[in-house]
């Protein structure tokens, strides 16, 4: 697990509107102007282009005196190259025929020196625009970059959303990157190269040298003496999931796994009500499908295990779910309609799997984790009630109390003073209604 720190700075910054800028292109001066949505005279970047040589995209100040950035492009690999004040990363494609790319990222890094933070950018389109959404490591949009596919002027502006909306290291970061990614998906529509490119490429994660896990988790790792493992693992990804297994196995020895928690899950907001969610097909995929194709998948070995116990987070910001049809009426104003479905979903997988495996002994329980001090807690508001440790202590505690005869079911945590809470969250260590 991991904490991320914000100045005061930031903090405010979840109090007012999120920027946006907006990304003009000139035909006469062949460059693209970057400026604020607020203030149409204020230039942020110039954003030049060459067609033959490399660096094919360069960001550069108002007065193109300093260069902030550049992109380069490869005319048959779908992964391309940048560099943000002279620091060099690659867009790297996560998949062959689906724009899902990943960077790692200084400007969003809790602590750079610690280890960079992993970003993944998705895509949606229609008839008029294509977007570009970068997520932060807790799958949290950053940015929404939206290009007009029709537009020869007016090309596309860039929101920046989160606690780092306002800083200006994130923003650089995201203009480079969000360029590149851009021009390297036009190139790929357009070039018969690059479709070969995609062919034989390798897509996947980038190999990060500097952190393969937080810093608190790495020093806990090196405490263990060996009995804390990690293990990689895109819970979307089958072949990641397959390859998570037989690392699993492997070092397992021929023994069996006990208890499996899935915890993975996004909570994107949605602007406009649930009429306007456009994110409902990738939210069900990561809080539901993916915890059906990691549970599957690891049946073999929680088959050979002694207590064979499966735990379903079931959310992550309120301690009655947010997922209960009973209590719907009392969370309508929370605009996270998506996740709302995936997680009353995600109850109902719980108890198909619960009934199915039940002569087998096995556990199945769904845990409301409360509303923690993650990244995921701040998307609602910055003032989530309990720690990290707090939470995890409270939800290790339901992992060892109940076994098979609570299968099935549904438990909040308990943490000692919150137990007759009069405000809207209570943990009591009860059942709430589904």
């Amino acid at each position: 697990m991991t904490a991320t720190i914000h100045d005061r700075a930031q903090d405010q910054s979840l109090m007012t509107k999120p920027p946006t800028i907006q990304v003009d292109y000139s035909w006469r001066k062949w460059h693209t102007r970057v400026f604020s949505d607020d203030d149409p005279s204020r230039t942020l970047f110039i954003v030049k282009y060459q067609m033959i040589k490399a660096p094919h995209l360069i960001v550069k100040t108002p007065d193109c005196k300093e260069i902030i950035g550049t992109g380069t492009l490869h005319p048959i690999s779908i992964n391309a190259k940048y560099e943000v004040h002279g620091r060099k990363g690659q867009m790297k494609a996560l998949k062959r025929w689906k724009t899902s790319y990943t960077h790692l990222s200084h400007a969003y890094a809790s602590d750079p020196d610690a280890g960079l933070a992993t970003m993944t950018w998705t895509s949606d389109s229609d008839f008029k625009t294509w977007d570009f959404i970068c997520l932060d490591e807790e799958q949290m949009p950053v940015a929404k970059f939206s290009a007009n596919l029709w537009s020869l002027k007016r090309i596309g502006k860039i929101e920046f959303l989160g606690p780092k909306a306002h800083s200006q290291a994130a923003q650089e970061e995201i203009v480079v990157t969000g360029l590149t990614l851009a021009y390297t998906m036009i190139l790929r529509t357009t070039s018969l190269l690059s479709f070969f490119g995609a062919i034989v490429a390798r897509p996947g994660p980038i190999q990060n040298g500097t952190k393969v896990f937080g810093k608190l988790l790495g020093e806990l790792i090196e405490a263990s003496n060996g009995r804390v493992v990690f293990v990689a693992l895109d819970t979307t990804d089958p072949t990641s999931i397959r390859d998570a297994f037989a690392s699993v196995e492997s070092k397992l020895g021929g023994r069996g796994l006990d208890v499996l928690i899935n915890n993975a899950g996004i909570m994107p907001v949605t602007k406009g009500g649930v009429e306007a969610m456009g994110n409902l097909s990738e939210t069900l995929n990561t809080n539901v499908k993916s915890v059906h194709q990691v549970t599957s998948t690891f049946l073999p070995l929680l088959r050979k295990g002694v207590q064979k116990r499966v735990f379903n987070m079931l959310k992550l910001n309120s301690s009655t779910t947010l997922g209960s049809m009973t209590l719907a009426a009392n969370y309508h104003s929370m605009p996270v309609p998506a996740y709302k479905v995936s997680k009353a979903a995600l109850n109902m997988l719980t108890v198909q799997y619960a009934i199915a495996l039940e002569k087998e002994g096995f556990t199945f329980v769904a845990i409301s984790p409360g509303w923690l001090k993650t990244d995921m807690g701040a998307v609602l508001s910055a003032d989530a009630d309990l720690s990290v440790e707090d939470g995890a202590t409270a939800v290790l505690e339901v992992v060892h109390k109940y076994g098979k005869e609570s299968s099935g079911k549904f438990y909040n945590i308990r943490v000692s003073g919150w137990e007759n809470n009069e405000g809207l969250n209570r943990y009591d260590g009860k059942i709430p209604p589904w």
